[in-house]
């Protein structure tokens, strides 16, 4: 497993979060799975809000890149008060994590530092987001392609884009044409509406796409795959946490949230407890 991950990680340039902290954000149907601890058995999912599900999955993807590795940055969907998308403020509307920029610890906290700053405002302008982070990251997604690498543009979001699906998909085709990159749409909702309307973009696309549902659902998607990733979470959270959905995801590659691993465990507590 540690081979096969180390070889995928090898190919990951960069790691790209668009964090979506619109008014919805605010609503409390979001879940969170405490850290677990070496012995941990009953760990139990957690109620928060939205933003604060999206903003412990930023917290940990920043430490788990931190400790790979791996470049990343997190951009917030709506930008800080007096900023606009051609003038992104460090800090405040993006956050970045790389190794070759210093000390890794004091980037996560800059992380940390941006989403206790932030929260839910506004509306849902994916496809406006999408570009300006394209333009953004345009020297960057060079060098990625000069170093035979790929990038990932994870979607964090709840909710609809604003101007609908063609404005979105076509910005993100835009990306796919240029880069080489694999897009996940990860939704911190289970409104149906919303997995519907994400679940029929992923089938109408022709560039690679997955959508993460749910976590729960898709945790126990996952588990009923047989692998020994579910018997050995004593072992380094951060080894089994990024590419070894190559083995069973269908289209591209999924980026493995930690919460989703710590999900995939509770499931099979739970169903061991119920003498599943």
């Amino acid at each position: 497993m540690a081979e096969v991950v180390a070889k995928e990680d090898s190919r990951v340039g960069m790691r790209i979060f668009i964090l979506d902290n619109s008014g919805s954000t605010g609503d409390d149907d979001g879940l969170y799975v405490p850290k677990l601890r070496p012995g941990d058995v009953n760990v139990e999912a957690q109620p928060c809000t939205r933003w604060e599900e999206i903003k412990r999955m930023a917290i940990d993807q920043a430490e788990l890149n931190a400790q790979a590795q791996i470049p990343c940055k997190f951009f917030l969907l709506n930008p800080s008060q007096g900023s606009d998308w051609d003038d992104l403020k460090a800090g405040e509307d993006y956050c970045e994590i790389n190794p070759l920029h210093g000390n890794l610890q004091e980037q996560v906290q800059a992380v940390k530092r941006m989403l206790d700053n932030s929260g839910p405002t506004g509306t849902t302008p994916l496809a406006e987001c999408i570009n300006a982070v394209g333009v953004h990251m345009e020297a960057e997604m060079e060098s990625i392609i000069d170093e035979d690498q790929r990038a990932y543009l994870v979607l964090v979001t709840d909710g609809l884009p604003d101007g609908g699906m063609d404005e979105m998909v076509q910005e993100i085709r835009k990306l796919c044409a240029e880069y080489p990159l694999f897009v996940v749409v990860r939704l911190c909702t289970s409104e149906q509406d919303v997995v519907d309307y994400y679940n029929e973009v992923d089938e109408e696309v022709e560039f690679s796409l997955d959508v993460l549902c749910n976590l729960e659902s898709e945790a126990r998607e996952i588990q009923q795959v047989d692998l020994p990733l579910y018997h050995k979470l004593n072992a380094p959270q951060y080894t089994v946490c990024f590419d070894y959905t190559t083995l069973f995801a269908q289209g591209a590659i999924i980026c493995l949230l930690e919460t989703l691993v710590k999900l995939c465990h509770v499931c099979t507590v739970r169903q061991c407890s119920d003498g599943g």
